[in-house]
């Protein structure tokens, strides 16, 4: 069974896992009895964190981890998959849905309507039923130059789709409930420029891109680093994970594992960056922002823009 980044993945044992790429999954729901989620008559949980998801397999399921370099992942094995969930298909499903998020999912599909159907759909809460009357819509687009078409519309847009003060305040707080490694001002000029967020008839709902997979070199960490360099290739910057080829004495890549520094930084900008450096296997280095999905105290930082930015 093939697995695509943004799908999602339904155990034999009931968890309920984010596929990051066709390898790679994070555990996202899982079944318990004082859940504050309802799927087909039954309660589950989010997993709250990095930690509280890896705590719950190690005690639980420790056959969903594994190591590679050195490093603690989570997968799926393909014994263990029970169903994979695709957002174009739960897309074209919701339209004959008439509960309110479902029309408002149609609604930002009509919008994007330039895009064909096959290269959107949604994701998230949405895609598995557990969506709360609050949820926002994680919508996806598959290929960069949709991504593109979309990014534009919304842009032209912004009267009727984009973001109040408050509501990007309520989203800074949601996305980086400690303040992060940025201000509530520093990220929000980061975030009006990438035009990947808006809102539809009141909810909130992000742009996400799956594009062709990213097969990254395996690394062997070395310590944590702080650099300056320039962006020379950004045209993955909104991938997952994101990738910035840089110009740099030591390092030649820049790598976001957290939709944060999605989009971070464009081609010509000096961009500082504190993550953790790697050796690759065909001798390159690259630093990694996301070595959690919180990205405790690594960032991405544009310290010089473009010309004509």
């Amino acid at each position: 069974m093939i697995v695509q980044s943004r799908d999602f993945i339904e155990t034999v044992d009931g968890l309920l896992f984010a596929a990051i790429n066709g390898e790679i999954h994070f555990l996202r729901y899982f079944p318990a009895a004082d859940g504050d989620r309802v799927r087909s008559g039954a309660s589950y949980a989010k997993a709250a964190s990095t930690d509280a998801s890896f705590n719950y397999l190690e005690q639980n399921y420790p056959e969903y981890i594994f190591k590679r370099d050195c490093l603690r992942l989570q997968r799926c094995p393909h014994d263990k998959i029970k169903s994979i969930f695709r957002p174009a298909e739960k897309l074209q499903r919701l339209r004959a849905s008439d509960t309110g998020l479902a029309k408002k999912c149609t609604h930002l599909s009509d919008v994007f309507n330039a895009v064909p159907a096959e290269n959107k759909g949604v994701t998230g809460s949405i895609l598995v039923d557990l969506a709360t009357p609050i949820s926002d819509i994680d919508f996806v687009i598959y290929g960069r130059k949709y991504l593109d078409l979309a990014r534009g519309i919304l842009r032209n847009s912004q009267e009727t789709l984009g973001l109040d003060r408050k509501s990007w305040k309520q989203y800074y707080q949601k996305r980086l409930p400690g303040g992060g490694e940025l201000g509530f001002e520093d990220w929000l000029w980061y975030e009006k420029r990438k035009y990947n967020l808006g809102k539809i008839d009141g909810t909130l709902f992000n742009l996400l891109l799956v594009d062709d997979e990213i097969n990254l070199a395996i690394g062997r960490r070395v310590k944590k680093m702080k650099i300056r360099c320039r962006v020379v290739d950004a045209s993955q910057a909104f991938n997952v994970p994101a990738v910035y080829k840089v110009e740099h004495k030591l390092v030649d890549t820049v790598v976001s594992f957290t939709h944060t520094y999605a989009g971070q930084a464009i081609e010509g900008e000096q961009i500082e960056v504190f993550g953790m450096l790697e050796t690759t296997a065909d001798r390159g280095h690259r630093i990694i922002v996301g070595t959690t999905r919180e990205a405790g105290g690594e960032y991405i930082k544009v310290v010089h823009m473009a010309r004509g930015a």
